[in-house]
C-alpha cells in the first residue's frame, strides 16, 4: 500500500520551531549590490512572514535599487536554516540569510542571491556540480581613543602560538562561535604578518558556502569588538607586509550519467577560470585597496598562471585532474560572497560548454623571471587597478551574463564612480615625495 506524500511544512513552521527553542528575535539580513551586509530584525511572534510573502522593505533606500517600480520589496528567509548568534545576550537572537523579492512574489532581478542560485543551475544543466570552501585572512587591531590604530599588537607570524599573542583568544572565540552556529570550521591558526589571522571553512554547496561567508564575516567583527579590537577585512591595511585574502577552494565533479571524466571537467573549469580572470577581478577583488595587495613579493597572485607547486600562482591544482580539487587565489574577503562565487561559477560553466584547456602549468617563480621571458611566454598580468579591471569587466559578455543586466549596470556605475573619487584625490604620499622637489 502506498502511503501518501508528506505534507508540506506550513510557512510558519521554522519561526514556530525557534520560538520553542526561546529564540525572541530574528534577523533577516542580505547583503547589498556592493557587497555591505544589510537587513532588519523581528520579534519572533512575527518572523512567520520571514518564510511565507516576506517582509515589506523601501526598495528605493537599498543600495543600488533606486527605480520607482522597487519602491517596495520584500525580504524572504533564503531557506530554514538559521544560525543562533551566540555573542548576543541569553543566545536569544537568531540570524537568517534573505533574498530580495518583488511585491507580487518573484525573485527581483537585483538580488545577489538569486545570481548564485542561477549560476547553480546552469552547472546543473551541465551535469557538473561543485563544492567551496574557504581561506579567510583578516587582521584584528587595537584601538587608540575609539579609532583603529595600524601598528599591530603583535609580532607573532605564520601558525605561531604565543601568550604574546593579542589575537588568539579572539580567534578561538570566533571558532567557537562559528561552530556553535552549525558552520564548520577546519582551522583557526595566525596567518604570516603579524596580527593577521586565518579562518578555514569547511566545503558547502555554493548557497550555502556564501550564507556561511556572510555569517563568518560578522562572527569575526562581532567577537572583535567584544574584545575591544578592531577586526579588518581589508586586504591591505598595512604597506610593506602581506595583505589578506580569500583563497577560494574549489571540488568539481561530475554527476553520475552526465557522460564527463572527472579529470576532463577539472581541466576545462581551470581553463575556463584562467580565460576570464581579469573581468572577474572586478568582482573578486571589489575595492580601489585590492589592487595594492596584488603585488610581487607577498605571496599574492600577479600573472594568469597555475601550477601545482608554483610560487604565489592564480590557480593551484591541489592534487591530480581526477581528485578534481582546485585553489583559486585572487580573491579578497571585501568580495561580495554571493557575486563573487556567480561569476567564478559562470567563468568555470563556460570552460565546460566550450570545451577550454588551460595552457602548460608554470613551475618556476614567476617574479624570478625577467620581463623579456614573461614577454615571450605570454603571461598575463592581472588588473593593477580597480579602474583596469572595470575597463576589463565592462567589456565582458561573461560577467554580464552571471550579473544580469540590472546588477550589472548598477555595480559597474557603483564601482566606477568610486574608482573616480579615488583617483582624483591627492594624497599623503604625493606631498611627501614631490612637494619639496617641484
Amino acid at each position: 500500500m502506498r502511503r501518501p506524500p508528506a505534507e508540506p511544512a506550513p510557512p510558519d513552521e521554522p519561526a514556530r520551531r525557534l520560538a520553542q527553542q526561546g529564540i525572541q528575535l530574528v534577523q533577516l539580513v542580505y547583503a547589498d549590490v556592493l557587497g555591505v551586509q544589510k537587513g532588519l530584525t523581528l520579534p519572533v511572534q512575527q518572523a512567520a512572514a520571514a518564510w511565507d510573502g516576506g517582509v515589506r522593505v523601501d526598495g528605493a533606500s537599498l543600495e543600488g535599487f533606486m527605480r520607482v517600480e522597487e519602491r517596495e520589496m520584500r525580504l524572504r528567509a533564503g531557506g530554514e536554516q538559521v544560525f543562533v548568534l551566540p555573542w548576543e545576550p541569553g543566545g536569544r537572537v537568531a540570524m537568517v540569510p534573505a533574498g530580495i523579492y518583488t511585491r507580487d512574489g518573484r525573485p527581483f532581478d537585483g538580488c545577489p542571491r538569486e545570481r548564485l542560485q542561477a549560476a547553480v543551475r546552469r552547472l546543473d544543466g551541465l551535469g557538473v556540480a561543485v563544492e567551496l570552501a574557504f581561506e579567510m585572512e583578516f587582521y584584528l587591531l587595537r584601538r587608540r581613543r575609539g579609532r583603529p590604530e595600524v601598528r599591530v599588537p603583535d609580532r607573532t607570524g605564520y601558525l605561531d602560538l604565543s601568550v604574546r599573542d593579542a589575537g588568539e583568544p579572539v580567534r578561538q572565540e570566533i571558532a567557537l562561535a562559528l561552530e556553535g552556529m552549525g558552520i564548520v570550521v577546519e582551522s583557526v591558526h595566525h596567518a604570516v604578518a603579524p596580527a593577521q589571522h586565518e579562518i578555514d571553512l569547511g566545503w558547502q554547496p555554493p548557497l550555502a558556502a556564501a550564507d556561511h561567508l556572510l555569517i563568518a564575516r560578522r562572527a569575526v567583527y562581532a567577537v572583535a569588538e567584544r574584545h575591544g579590537m578592531h577586526a579588518t577585512l581589508l586586504p591591505k591595511p598595512r604597506a610593506g607586509t602581506h595583505g589578506s585574502g580569500l583563497h577560494v577552494r574549489m571540488r568539481v565533479r561530475p554527476a553520475p550519467g552526465s557522460g564527463w571524466s572527472r579529470a576532463a571537467v577539472t581541466r576545462h573549469w581551470l581553463a575556463g577560470l584562467l580565460h576570464h580572470a581579469r573581468p572577474l577581478c572586478a568582482v573578486t577583488n571589489p575595492l580601489v585597496n585590492s589592487y595594492k595587495r596584488l603585488v610581487p613579493g607577498f605571496e599574492a597572485p600577479v600573472y594568469v598562471v597555475w601550477g601545482r607547486d608554483t610560487h604565489a600562482p592564480l590557480a593551484r591544482l591541489v592534487a591530480g585532474w581526477e581528485a578534481g580539487e582546485l585553489e583559486w587565489r585572487a580573491p579578497d574577503p571585501c568580495c561580495h560572497p554571493y557575486l563573487a562565487l556567480a561569476v567564478l561559477l559562470r567563468a568555470g560553466a563556460d570552460g565546460l560548454e566550450r570545451r577550454l584547456e588551460p595552457p602548460p602549468p608554470l613551475e618556476e617563480n614567476v617574479f624570478e623571471l625577467d620581463p623579456a621571458e614573461i614577454a615571450a611566454r605570454g603571461l598575463e598580468p592581472l588588473p593593477g587597478s580597480l579602474g583596469e579591471a572595470l575597463d576589463d569587466m565592462r567589456l565582458s559578455g561573461l560577467v554580464r551574463e552571471a550579473l544580469g543586466d540590472y546588477l550589472f549596470s548598477r555595480y559597474l556605475e557603483a564601482k566606477r564612480t568610486e574608482w573616480d573619487i579615488y583617483r582624483v584625490q591627492v594624497h599623503q604620499w604625493e606631498l611627501d615625495q614631490y612637494l619639496p622637489i617641484f
